[in-house]
C-alpha cells in the first residue's frame, strides 16, 4: 500500500514538474533594455546642471507575455537634487512602474555635475563662412551686429571664455544683405555650452 502511495506521489511531482518546464518553455522569463530621461529636475536656488542630465538605464525584467503588453511610456524616472552642491554629485534616482508583474532593475544613483547659475554679457563677432563670388568683397568698416553683445545664463564655470558667435554664409552673395544668425556661445573644445542668449538674435548688416 505505502509502496503505492510512494509512486503516486512521485508520478504526481513528476507531472508538476514537467508542466511548469512546459509553461515556462511556452512563456519564458524576459529581459528588455531602455534608456530613461529624468523628470525635469528642481535643483536649489542658484544652481543648475553642468551640461546633459545623463540617461537611466533599465532593464525591465518579465514574463514574455508581460512584456508583450509593456509600454515603457508608463515608466517614470525622478531624481532627488534637494542636496546637492557645487561639484560632481551622487543624486538618488527612482524609478516609478505601475506594473507589479514586473521587475525593474535601474542604478540607485547617478553623477550629475552641479554648478553656480551665473549671467555673462559676450561681444559678438561674425565667422564668415564660405567666399564671396569673384570680384566681390566686403566692406568690412560697414559691417555691423545688432546687438554687438548678448547675455548668456548657465554654469558659472562655463561662462568664461571666447565671444559669441554669429556664422555668416556669404556664397553667392552679391549685395547688401541683413542676416538674423543665431549667435552661438563656443568654449574651448569647441561646442555650444547650455547657455542661452536672451535678447533678440544679433543681426549682422554689411
Amino acid at each position: 500500500m505505502f509502496g503505492n502511495l510512494r509512486v503516486k506521489l512521485l508520478a504526481i511531482g513528476f507531472a508538476i514538474a514537467l508542466w511548469s518546464v512546459v509553461a515556462y518553455t511556452q512563456n519564458p522569463t524576459q529581459s528588455q533594455k531602455y534608456s530613461l530621461a529624468l523628470a525635469h529636475p528642481v535643483l536649489p536656488a542658484g544652481l543648475v546642471v553642468v551640461g546633459d542630465i545623463p540617461l537611466v538605464p533599465v532593464a525591465v525584467i518579465g514574463t514574455a507575455d508581460n512584456l508583450r503588453t509593456f509600454d515603457v511610456r508608463t515608466l517614470h524616472a525622478a531624481g532627488d537634487f534637494r542636496a546637492v552642491k557645487v561639484g560632481s554629485n551622487r543624486v538618488p534616482v527612482h524609478i516609478d512602474s505601475p506594473n507589479p508583474n514586473l521587475q525593474v532593475d535601474a542604478p540607485a544613483f547617478l553623477t550629475i555635475p552641479i554648478d553656480q547659475s551665473a549671467s555673462a554679457t559676450l561681444p559678438v563677432l561674425i565667422e564668415r563662412v564660405n567666399a564671396l563670388p569673384a570680384g566681390f568683397h566686403e566692406l568690412t568698416t560697414a559691417t555691423t551686429v545688432t546687438p554687438a553683445t548678448v547675455t548668456i545664463d548657465g554654469p558659472k564655470s562655463q561662462l568664461a571664455g571666447p565671444p559669441a558667435v554669429v556664422r555668416v554664409h556669404l556664397r553667392g552673395l552679391t549685395g547688401p544683405v541683413s542676416q538674423s544668425p543665431a549667435a552661438a556661445c563656443l568654449d574651448a573644445q569647441p561646442h555650444t555650452p547650455p547657455a542661452v542668449p536672451r535678447p533678440p538674435p544679433p543681426r549682422p548688416t554689411p
